[in-house]
C-alpha cells in the first residue's frame, strides 16, 4: 500500500487576448464549450491517494479579471481490479451552475470493458446527460463505441474509435 499527496499550482498569463474559437476543444466541460475559455488565470490542484483503491482530488481555477471561476472536488474508488466508481461535484461561477457526475467502469473480462456516466444539473434540478462506452480489446487495437443523450443540447450522441496498440 502507498500514500501519495500531490499539489500543483500554476499562473497562466497570455500575451494577447484571443477571441473564443468554437473549433478549439473545451478544456473543462465538454457539454458547455463556453466554459473552455480561459484568460489570465490561477490554477490550484490537489490529489491524495491514501492507498491503491482510493483517490481524492480537487481543483480551483480563477480568472485574474474576476469574471469566472471553476471549482471541483471528486473521489474515485476501485474496490476490485475490474470495477471503478467515481463522483465529482463542479461549480462554475460564470452563472453559478453546479453539476454532479458519476462514473461506473467495469472490465467484464480481459477483452471487454464498459462505462456508464450520468450527469445532473443541480441548479435546474434535473438529469442533464448520460453516456455509455463499450470497448473491446484485440491483439493489435482497442475498438470503442460511445452512445448517450445530452438533454441540455437536445442531442443524441453516437461515436466510435479505433486505437492501435503501441501507437
Amino acid at each position: 500500500t502507498h500514500d501519495l499527496l500531490e499539489l500543483r499550482t500554476a499562473l497562466v498569463v497570455h500575451d494577447t487576448e484571443t477571441p473564443f474559437d468554437p473549433t478549439q476543444p473545451p478544456r473543462y466541460d465538454p457539454l458547455r464549450p463556453e466554459y473552455g475559455i480561459r484568460r489570465d488565470h490561477v490554477e490550484i490542484r490537489a490529489f491524495w491517494n491514501p492507498g491503491t483503491s482510493l483517490s481524492i482530488g480537487g481543483e480551483g481555477i480563477w480568472d485574474l479579471d474576476g469574471e469566472s471561476s471553476h471549482v471541483s472536488a471528486g473521489v474515485s474508488w476501485r474496490p476490485t481490479a475490474t470495477l471503478r466508481t467515481a463522483a465529482e461535484y463542479r461549480q462554475l461561477r460564470t452563472d453559478q451552475t453546479a453539476f454532479l457526475d458519476f462514473t461506473f467502469e467495469t472490465g467484464v473480462n480481459d477483452l471487454w470493458a464498459a462505462a456508464f456516466r450520468p450527469r445532473w444539473n443541480l441548479d435546474e434540478g434535473g438529469f442533464r446527460a448520460w453516456s455509455v462506452l463499450l470497448s473491446r480489446t484485440f491483439p493489435e487495437a482497442t475498438a470503442s463505441l460511445r452512445f448517450g443523450r445530452d438533454q441540455f443540447r437536445d442531442e443524441l450522441i453516437l461515436g466510435g474509435s479505433l486505437q492501435l496498440l503501441g501507437q
